[in-house]
């Protein structure tokens, strides 16, 4: 097929997510796409703040033991907390690059040019351009509508 092996966008890959749109669930997968994308950040999200919220009721308490004299551990919980964070920040990367793979998937299964499963720069790139003007599309077409 002449689209998956194009390079750039094209007039012919224009053409091709034009008839997606018309011919396949395409824009129903991309809101399912983006409302799964939208609950998982906000999960990951809540789950960062949360863990935030508890270090700083963990820094509240030792300051209260400080005020009241007690030693206090200041460089023991700020290495505890930049750790567990920096453990968070990994999960949550992980689980966003597991989200843009799932979303890959979908997308190549109905045949969208340029998509497949691809850490690479380049291709996430071009995949970008893509739904970029998808979304337009879509955009043009509640206007139409």
């Amino acid at each position: 097929d002449q689209v998956q092996e194009s390079t750039k966008v094209n007039s012919k890959v224009l053409l091709a997510l034009g008839r997606l749109t018309k011919e396949t669930n395409l824009i129903q997968v991309l809101q399912e796409c983006k409302d799964a994308q939208h609950r998982k950040e906000k999960e990951l999200f809540e789950q960062r703040q949360a863990m935030v919220d508890r270090q700083q009721k963990l820094r509240d308490g030792l300051f209260a033991k400080e005020l009241v004299g007690a030693a206090a551990d200041w460089e023991g919980l700020e290495k505890q907390s930049e750790a567990e964070l920096k453990k968070m920040d990994i999960h949550i990367l992980r689980e966003m690059d597991r989200e843009t793979r799932t979303q890959q998937e979908k997308l190549a299964k109905l045949r969208v040019p340029f998509f497949k499963k691809t850490a690479n720069p380049a291709d996430v790139k071009m995949q970008h351009k893509i739904l970029s003007i998808l979304q337009d599309m879509i955009d043009e077409e509640d206007q139409d509508a």
